[in-house]
Order: C-alpha cells, then structure tokens, then sequence
C-alpha cells in the first residue's frame, strides 16, 4: 500500500514540474515588461521547489530501494517457502503412501481373520461330521457283533438240532430193532395161528395192524426228511447271512478307510492354514517395525512442519477457502460412493445370507424327503408284517389238517382196537369150543385116560402162549400209541422251532436291510459333504475375486484421494482448520467414550451369555445326572424282576415241561430287555457325548470371542492413544487422521455386528442343544413307557400261555376220572379266557379224551390224582383273575401316566415358548445395544429388561421342577408295577 501511494505522489509531481517548465516560456514572452522583483521572486519559487524534488527524488530513490529490498527478501521467502512446500508434500506422499499401507494390512488382517474364521468353522464341521462317522461306524460293529450273536445262537440250535437228529437215528435204529423182534414174533405168532385154522381172522388182522404201523413208520419218516430239508435250508439262510455280514465288514472298512482319508486331508488343510498364518503373522509383524521407524521419522519431520506453519501469510487464505470447500464438495461425492459402495457389499452380503437360507430350506426339504422315505419304509415293514400274519395263518390252517390227520389216525387206531377185541372174542370162543371139546375128550376118553393127557396138557400151555402173546401184542399196540403222541409233541416241538427260527431269519434280514440303508445315507451323506466342500471352494473363490476387485477399487480411490489430498494440504494448515480439528477431536473423544460404554454394555450382555452358558451346562449336567439315575433305577428294576423270576422259578419248579418252557421264555424277554437296555444306554451315551462335543465346540467359539473382544479392545486402546497423539502434534493434518479413524471405526462396527451375529449363532446352537436334550428326554421316555406296556401286555400273555399249556397237560390226565363232566367245565371257561387262538386245540384235545374214557373204562384211576389237579385247577384260575386284576390296574395307571405325559408336553410346549420369548428378548437387547452406539439406554428400560428376564428365569425353573416331579412320579409307577409284576 505504502509503494502504491508513493508511485502516484511522485507522478503528481512530475507532472507539476512540466506544467511549471512550460509556463516559463510563455510567461518570458508574454510579460517581457516584468520587473526584477518578480523574477527573483519566480526565482526563488524554482529554487525551492527544485529543491523540494531533489528531497522527493531521493525518498523516491530510498523507497525504490527499500521496495527491490523487500520484492528480494519476498523472492527468498516464496523460495524458500517453495522449498518447505516440496518438502512437505514429499512428507504428505510419504505418510500417505504409509496409510495406504496400513490400510492394506488392515484390509488384509480382516480377510485373514475371516478366512481363519471360515476354516476354523470348516475344521469344527468336519469335526463334527468326523464324531457322525466314528459314532456310525461303532453302531456298525455292533450290529455286527449282534449279527454274529445271532449266528452263534443259530448255529448251537443247529447242532442241537443236528443231536435232536441223531437221538431220534438212535430211536428209530432201536424201534427198527423191535420191529424185528416184532415180526419175529408175528412169525411165530402166524406159525401158531396157521396150526389153528379157527384163528386166521385174528392174523389178518394183526397183518392190518402192522401194515397201519408201518404207514405211520413211513410217515415219520418223510417227516424227519422235511424237517431234514428245513435244516438245510436254515443252513442256507445262515451261510447267506454269514455272506452279508462279510459284505457289510467289507463296507466298513471302506468307510472307515474313508474317514481316515477325509482325516488327513483335513490335516493336511489345517497344517496349511496355521504355516499361511504364521506366515502371515511374520509378514505383518515386519511391516509393523517398518511402520514404526516411518511413524519416528515422521515425528521428527513434524517439528521442521512446524516451523513453516508460522511462515504462511493471510493473503492466500480467502483463495484456500474457496479450495477447501470445492475440496470439501469432493470429499462428500466420494462419501457417498463409498456408501452406496458399502451398500452393494451389503447386498452382496445380504444376497450370499440368502443363497445360504435357500441351501439350508433345500436341506430341510431334504430331511423331509428322508422322513418320507422312512414313512415308505415303515409302510413296507407293515406290508411285510401283514404278510407274516397270513404265512401264519397258513402255519395254523396246515396245524388244523395235521390234527385232523392225526384224528383220523386216532380213529384208525380204534378200528384196529375193535379189530382185536374181536379177534379176541373170537380166541375166547375157539378156547370155549377146545373147553368143550376137551370136555367131551375127556368124557369120550375117560377109557383112554392117562394116554391122552398129555395132549390136554399141550393144548392147554399152548393157550396160555396164545394168551400171553395177546396180551404182548396189546402192549406194543399201546406202546405204538404212546410213541404216536411222543411224535405228535414232538412235531409241534418242531413246528414252533420252525416258526422261531423263521422269526430270527426275517429279523436278521431287516436288520441287514436296515444296515443297508444306513450305508447308503452314509454314502449319501460323503457326497452331500463333497458337493458342500465344492460349494464352498466355489463360494471362496467368489469371495477372493471380490476383495480383489475391492482392493483394486479401494487403492483407485486411495490414488484419488491422494490427489485430493495434496489440493486440500495447504487449507488444512489454517487456523479454522485447527479449531476445526480441535472440534472433530472432541467429538471424536465423545465418540470413543461412547463406543467405550457400548463395549462395556456388550461386555455385560457377554458375561450374561457366559452365564447363561453355565446355566445350560449345569442343566445338561443335571439332565445327565437323572438320565443315569433313571438308567440304574432301570437296573433295580431289572435285577428285582430277575429276583422275582427266580423266585417263580424256584415256586414253580415242581411244575412240569410248559413251566420250563415258561422259565426260558421269561430268561429270552430277559435277555432281550438287558439288550434293548445297553443300546438304549449307548444311544443315551452317545447323544450325551455329541451334547458335551458341541458344548465344547461353542465354548471355544465362546473363547474365541473374548480374544477377539480383547483384540478390539487392544486395538480401541491404540487408536485412542494415536488420537491422542496425533491431537498433541498432527494438529494440521488431525483432519485426515480423523477420516482414518471413522473409517476404522466403521470397520470395528461391522466386527462388533459380526460378533453379535455369531454370539446369536452360539445362541441358536444352545437354544438347539436343549431342545436335543429335550428331545432325547422324551425319546427315552417314551421308550421306556414302550417297554413297560410291552413288559405289561407281554407279561399276562406269558402267564396265559403257561396257564394253557399247564391246562393242556392237566387235561388227559383229569379226563381219566370217571367224573370228567366238572374238569371239562373248567377247562371251557379258562379256554374262554385265554383266547380265540387255543380254543381250536383245547376243543381237539377234549374231542380226543372224551373218547378215551369210554374207550378205557377198566382203567383204575386214583382219587388222589384228581384232587390234586382239582387244587392245581383253582389255583390257576385264582391266579388268572389276579393277573386280570393287575391288568386292568396297570390300565389304568398307564391311563394316568399318559395324562401326566401330556401335561409334561404341554409344560415342555409352553417352556419353549418361554425360550423362545427370551430368545426375542435377547435378540431385541441386543438391537437396541447395536442402536445404542448413537445413544444410549436409559435406566427405566433395562430395569424392565431385567425384570422380564427374571420373570422368564422363574418360569423355567417352574418347569424343570414339574418336569422333575414328573419323572420322580414315572420311577415311582415302575417300582410299583415292578412289584406288581
């Protein structure tokens, strides 16, 4: 200003100087006539006033000088100032191509986080899968193992049956021998009755009686060569077995080549994964001590930007505004790209979230297609079942012509006996006649006397042989009889030997049906596994080309940003850039106290889940505990009812063949209940070990949260100490740094959603646990009500059936007395009783020995014998209606118990409603603790909170208590149903 003003003063005065120059001619000439004094005076004037522009020249000239002076130093100064600006902008390239750097690693330690997160998801799945496989491969060995029981169990029935066979070759070797002797007697017998031509008729019919008997020889065995073909056949089915049980050992140890397969390979993954990490862990730790020796150097190039802070002027800065704020107008068209940026990741994101619910509805849709497909099979099992029945009626319809051709041999045995009474009328009659004839010799031969008593006497010895050998004839006849109904019984020995064993070849061949079918899902699940692996393969390697095309576009913008940055540098140096600074700074700080409060508030809602946690374990734990308890209150239960059984065994000892059938058929039940029981305990077992595998699982997610809470935290901590830092020293370039940050803050953000979202996850995963437990519950509940019933129906079908075979026996030998009418009697209303299926037989059996009474009215029966089975009948019948009676109790407490169960669903029904009430309640918790990174909760709500929650703690403590009581009542009804029993 000063330099302008002294330029136009000196202009006015030179052009002052010229008016006054051209003034002097013109005055000389037109006033020659002026007199001195004037001339002087002008004189005078131009002498001062020369003067005067000598004294303004040389302040020109000073002023000139000083302005070169000053347009020099300003040179300097703008050089020098050009000079600090390069250096600067050197600085600003350098920290910024530092941030880039840090950026990068962040962006990478992010993805590398993720990608361990995914693969240490993958390892536990595997895991998983792995527990799946060992725990199908340990069921395969015991069907195995039951397999070969079952074979071993075969094979001693078919060495018993082969000694069965070779006692009835020794039987039949004997019975051949007395034929023999028979048809050596016969001969002799033929002998005698050919010398007496009277008794030819008697031979006939002996000759009808042996040609009846060797029929029946013939029948017998044709029916030992059927039962000779059964047992080959049985050998067949049993090589057959044998053959599969191969083939499935065979598959197994493809499986288990398989998994071990699938194990190294899983190894050899992790093994990959922790050298990528710790390579990953030296990479970034080395670029870490670069970034500190760039951050020392960087401090010590900040005290020489200080001093060129201070050599900055105020003329520039109305030009810098105008900078700053089309600068500013930039960076807020780069924010919105950056956000709908961040918005296309997100439904990037929200797009793969749907793709994974669409993969997990097709797996349901899966699972359904499996439970149809077991309905199908179940379907089948009836189908076979009813086909079952039918072979059995047809078993029954082929018992019912035996017993007819079993009476009609009984009738053709009666004729025989009425063949032999009147071969025996007839002996008698010719003994009567030789009587006479003797007589009327002896009259006649009263002369001849002595001569002819010797053939009296030869004729008499030969009767009494005749006599004697009569009576043989009967015995053997009787004892054919005895022999037919040893065979009788023990064809229906064999009979039901048949059936059993057709019985354990069609359980053997579903039961390798069954493990057929396991293979197959197991097949099917490897490729399931397999495409799932593909999937994900797949799926990462979108995800890589993603963050590529990420990274390519984040250092684009970096490159952007870069130029941006050098345009805005200057105008970030001013003062209203500091203030403004200043004030980010503060509200940066607000915002880390308040991120701080809201970590503070997931912290909580952490150790909450932590507790809830071991809530959960301890309920598990104590579900655990019942389960055992239950499972040896099963075990005293069972050793009372062997207790019990022994006792009725040791009762029931004096009793004959269908108690000892009784006796095994209970040891049988036995068995197969103890059986039933230790593969129940195993699945129990089981299941419990997939629980504790899967608590572990979620406690090392829970684990790995607390790390990567502490990481954040850690990581909080020294982004505040460089806030801090960088307040106390960048505070020109605070600006950048605070853009920085928000952006990390938005990353941290997104961490902390992504770890609520998988604390929701854990969540899901225990919520699923309790409800497999509950699960499991109900299952072995329902199980054991199943075997109760079925001990309960089978019981009193047992205790009937002796009953029948025990009356069966009593039968003939209560139809011996002459007073059959009552027994009879009897034995109508117990075969009423008793059912349908034994009415048939009971009613043959009395058709059989009502006629033998008839037939064998000389027989002496002793009293006793009736009394005692008089006694043994109301003992029975007693005995009958008790069982009745205790059926029709445990009716009705199975009536209560299914009462009580309902109730406990519907308990269990309304404490997974809780749950899932809780489940909303944290879920919205944790909303509102997501929202509350802007503000925070008052007072008054997370009291209410609380309250609701323990509100909803007391109801399910409700309900485990009633699910106790329940269970305390089950143990109860089955030691009184035990002791009934």
């Amino acid at each position: 200003m000063d330099f302008s003003k002294l330029r136009v003063q000196r202009e006015a005065e030179e052009d002052a100087v010229q008016q006054l120059r051209g003034r002097e001619p013109e005055e000389d000439g037109s006033f020659p006539s002026v007199g001195e004094q004037q001339v002087d005076d002008r004189s005078f004037q131009h002498a001062a006033m020369c003067e005067e522009l000598k004294e303004v020249q040389d302040r020109l000239g000073h002023a000139m000088q000083e302005v070169k002076n000053g347009s020099i130093q300003q040179q300097e100064q703008l050089r020098e100032s050009r000079r600090l600006q390069e250096e600067l902008d050197s600085l600003q390239k350098h920290k910024e191509q530092l941030e880039v750097d840090l950026q990068e690693i962040r962006s990478l330690s992010l993805s590398a986080h993720q990608q361990l997160s995914e693969q240490q998801k993958r390892l536990s799945q595997s895991e998983v899968e792995k527990c799946q496989l060992n725990t199908h491969i340990h069921t395969l060995k015991q069907a195995k193992d039951t397999l070969h029981g079952e074979i071993q169990c075969l094979r001693g029935e078919l060495e018993e049956m082969m000694s069965r066979a070779e006692d009835e070759k020794k039987r039949r070797e004997m019975s051949e021998e007395e034929r023999k002797d028979e048809t050596e007697t016969e001969q002799e017998e033929r002998s005698f009755f050919s010398e007496n031509s009277g008794r030819r008729e008697g031979a006939e019919v002996l000759r009808i009686c042996i040609e009846g008997l060797t029929e029946e020889v013939e029948e017998r065995q044709r029916e030992e060569e059927k039962m000779r073909k059964e047992v080959i056949e049985m050998k067949t089915r049993i090589n057959l077995m044998i053959e599969r049980v191969q083939r499935l050992e065979g598959e197994k140890e493809e499986l288990e080549e398989e998994v071990k397969r699938t194990e190294e390979r899983l190894r050899e993954e992790k093994e990959f994964w922790e050298e990528r990490r710790r390579e990953e862990t030296k990479q970034r730790d080395r670029e870490v001590e670069a970034l500190c020796e760039r951050m020392e150097r960087l401090k010590r190039e900040e005290e020489r930007e200080k001093k060129v802070d201070q050599l900055r002027t105020e003329a520039e800065r109305d030009r810098w505004r105008v900078r700053v704020e089309e600068q500013e107008e930039e960076i807020n068209r780069l924010k919105k790209e950056i956000s709908t940026s961040q918005e296309d990741e997100r439904r990037k994101k929200d797009k793969l979230l749907e793709e994974k619910e669409e993969v997990v509805a097709k797996l349901l849709e899966k699972l359904k297609e499996k439970a149809a497909e077991a309905e199908l099979m179940r379907q089948r099992l009836n189908v076979a079942n009813e086909k079952f029945n039918e072979f059995k009626a047809e078993a029954k319809c082929k018992e019912q012509s035996l017993e007819l051709q079993v009476r009609e041999r009984e009738e053709v045995g009666e004729e025989h006996r009425e063949h032999l009474k009147e071969g025996e009328e007839e002996g008698e009659r010719d003994h009567r006649e030789v009587n006479a004839r003797l007589k009327q010799k002896e009259v006649r031969g009263s002369r001849k006397g002595m001569e002819k008593d010797d053939t009296i006497s030869s004729q008499v010895r030969e009767l009494q042989e005749g006599q004697t050998k009569s009576e043989g004839a009967r015995k053997r006849v009787r004892e054919m009889e005895e022999a037919r109904d040893r065979l009788q019984v023990e064809i229906k020995e064999w009979q039901e030997r048949a059936e059993h064993s057709e019985s354990e070849a069609t359980k053997l061949n579903h039961i390798c049906v069954e493990q057929e079918e396991e293979v197959q899902r197991l097949r099917a699940i490897l490729e399931e596994k397999d495409e799932e692996r593909r999937e994900w393969e797949a799926l990462s390697r979108t995800e890589k080309e993603n963050t590529r095309r990420l990274q390519s576009k984040l250092m684009e913008v970096g490159e952007e940003k870069k130029r941006l940055e050098e345009k805005v540098r200057e105008a970030e140096e001013e003062r209203e850039a500091l203030r403004r600074a200043g004030e980010e700074t503060k509200r940066l700080e607000e915002q880390l106290s308040e991120v701080e409060s809201d970590m503070k508030d997931q912290r909580e809602v952490l150790r909450k889940t932590v507790e809830e946690k071991r809530r959960l374990e301890n309920t598990l734990k104590e579900v655990q505990e019942t389960t055992k308890g239950e499972m040896d209150e099963l075990m005293i239960l069972r050793e009372e009812k062997k207790r019990l059984q022994d006792k009725s065994i040791e009762m029931g000892k004096e009793a004959d063949g269908p108690m000892r059938a009784k006796e095994q058929q209970a040891r049988l039940l036995d068995t197969e209940e103890e059986e039933e029981a230790w593969t129940l305990r195993r699945e129990v077992q089981k299941e419990m070990e997939r629980s504790n595998l899967e608590m572990s699982v979620l406690r090392e997610a829970v684990q790995k949260e607390k790390r990567r809470k502490e990481e954040a935290q850690d990581e909080l901590l020294k982004w505040r100490e460089e806030a801090q830092y960088l307040r106390e020293v960048w505070g020109e370039e605070t600006q950048e740094e605070l853009r920085t940050t928000k952006m990390e803050l938005l990353v941290i953000k997104k961490e902390l959603q992504k770890e609520q979202n998988e604390k929701e996850q854990i969540k899901e995963k225990l919520r699923r646990t309790e409800e497999e437990v509950t699960a499991l519950k109900e299952e072995v509940q329902e199980m054991e009500n199943n075997k109760l019933t079925e001990t309960k129906d089978d019981f009193p079908q047992e205790e009937l059936r002796g009953v029948k075979q025990s009356v069966e026996v009593m039968v003939p030998n209560s139809l011996q007395v002459d007073t059959p009418s009552q027994s009879t009697e009897e034995m109508e209303e117990d075969r009423d009783g008793i059912g349908l299926a034994g009415s048939q037989q009971t009613d043959a059996a009395l058709v059989g020995y009502k006629r033998r009474p008839q037939q064998e009215e000389q027989s002496p029966v002793a009293t006793s014998d009736t009394e005692g089975l008089k006694e043994r009948l109301t003992v029975l019948q007693s005995l009958v209606a008790e069982l009745e009676l205790d059926q029709k109790r445990l009716n009705k407490k199975n009536f209560h118990l299914e009462n009580q169960k309902d109730k406990l669903k519907r308990a269990t029904h309304t404490l997974r409603e809780t749950l899932q009430q809780v489940e909303e309640e944290r879920s919205r918790l944790r909303q509102q603790l997501s929202e509350s990174i802007q503000g925070s909760l008052t007072t008054t709500e997370e009291q209410q909170l609380r309250s609701k929650v323990r509100e909803l703690q007391d109801q399910v403590k409700q309900l485990q208590f009633a699910l106790a009581v329940g269970q305390q009542q089950r143990a109860e009804f089955i030691q009184q149903s035990s002791r009934n029993s």
